[in-house]
């Protein structure tokens, strides 16, 4: 089930003990966010079939823990005996590489903006600013 080998080495002898009284429940689930709490009587592995990709992260107890490849494609986490709350949270890093690119250059494009808005404000009327009729009249 574990594509790790070190994954498997943290089961160690548990993989073949008679399953005890483990339970889990989703308390919060969201696109980007899920927050389960588990009670096992034994170390082992908390499953999850959603699918395994590279920006997810994981607090045990409030404390940061591996996410483990699952049958090639779903994500499990170790999780020692006892009562834990495990929250998985999506980071989306190129989203927000995006929302920075994206701030950054309307940024840029305002401050251009305002620079030649307040450049042709500071210039002088001249001649070559004038229509015909106007030169025609100042003469």
């Amino acid at each position: 089930m574990l594509d790790d080998p070190e994954a498997v080495a943290l089961l160690g002898q548990q993989r073949d003990q008679p399953v005890g009284t483990d339970s889990a429940q989703i308390i919060h689930y969201s696109y980007n966010d899920l927050t389960v709490e588990t009670h096992s009587d034994q170390p082992g592995f908390l499953f999850l079939s959603d699918s395994y990709y590279p920006g997810w992260e994981v607090l045990v107890d409030g404390q940061p823990q591996q996410i483990y490849r699952a049958d090639h494609m779903f994500r499990a986490v170790f999780l020692p005996p006892g009562a834990h709350t495990v929250v998985f949270h999506f980071a989306q890093p190129a989203f927000w590489w995006g929302v920075a690119i994206a701030v950054g250059a309307a940024g840029l494009l305002a401050a251009i903006g305002i620079g030649l808005s307040v450049r042709s404000a500071r210039r002088p009327r001249g001649l070559e600013d004038l229509s015909t009729d106007d030169v025609a009249h100042a003469r």
